[in-house]
This record gives structure tokens, sequence and C-alpha cells, in this order.
């Protein structure tokens, strides 16, 4: 009997450790979701409302980060701006847990059209880092960088 129970409180820890594993991917996917669609929207103040006071975001289109939301949003903001039409996809998306903390990185294309109407195709690559902060997971870092031109 006490071997069963024994047995009962080590399945019922690793099921434990499984949920909280799988929620932090959860979690970092439902964030994922919500900076695509409110990119797409072109809703700045929704997109940086998604990053921690204290975020830091390189770009790839700017040679320097920008620290902090209002950064952020400032940076978010000036790129929908010129370019009002964009599409991002994701690909080859890899995500590891470290407790509280989540790196997530891979690929994009992105297709942008400025206001005359020129469109430009872009790939790149992306690295995205969350936290868990008290019962909200928020962006702390991302770093975006083009792929270097086939030779």
């Amino acid at each position: 009997m006490k071997r069963m129970a024994c047995w009962l409180v080590v399945f019922s820890l690793l099921g434990i450790a499984s949920a909280a594993w799988a929620g932090a991917h959860e979690e970092v996917a439902q964030i994922r979701q919500q900076w695509l669609q409110t990119f797409h929207e072109g809703n700045a103040e929704a997109l940086a409302g998604l990053y921690g006071d204290e975020a830091h975001f390189t770009p790839a289109t700017t040679p320097f980060r920008v620290e902090g939301r209002a950064a952020v949003r400032a940076q978010l903001a000036g790129f929908m701006g010129a370019f009002p039409t964009r599409r991002l996809a994701l690909r080859q998306i890899s995500l590891r847990v470290y407790g509280d903390t989540a790196v997530e990185n891979g690929y994009f294309d992105m297709t942008v059209v400025d206001r005359a109407g020129k469109v430009t195709m872009l790939h790149g690559r992306y690295t995205t880092v969350s936290v868990k902060a008290g019962t909200r997971r928020e962006i702390v870092e991302t770093h975006v960088s083009l792929l270097p031109p086939p030779q």
C-alpha cells in the first residue's frame, strides 16, 4: 500500500511539472498571436502593451536599440506609419523555457508597402525573451535582424 501511495505522489508531481511546462509554452504562444494580430492591425499601443516597462527592442531597421515601453511604442508607431500595409509570417519557431523565462527565436518573411505604394520583401530572424512577472507574462527583449542577401 505504501508503495502504491509513493507512486501516486510521483505521478502527481510529474503531472504538475508537465502542466507548468505546457502553461509557459501556451502563454508564449498567446503573446506571439497577440503580437502578430496587433502588428497586422497597426495598433502600436496594444503591441507595446505586451512589453515590460524596461523592455529593450533592437529593430532591423535602425542601428540602435530602444529602451523602455514608451520607446518601443514610438519605434513601432513610426514603422507602422511608414509602412501602412504589413504582412508578417513566422517560421521555424524555437521556444525554450527556463523557469519563468522563455526564449523564442525563429525566422520571418515580411512584406511591407510604404505610403508611395512601393512593395518590399524582408527576410530575417528574431529572438524574443519574455518573463513571468507576477501573473502576467511580458516581453523584455526583442532583437530582429535581416538575413544576408543570397550570394
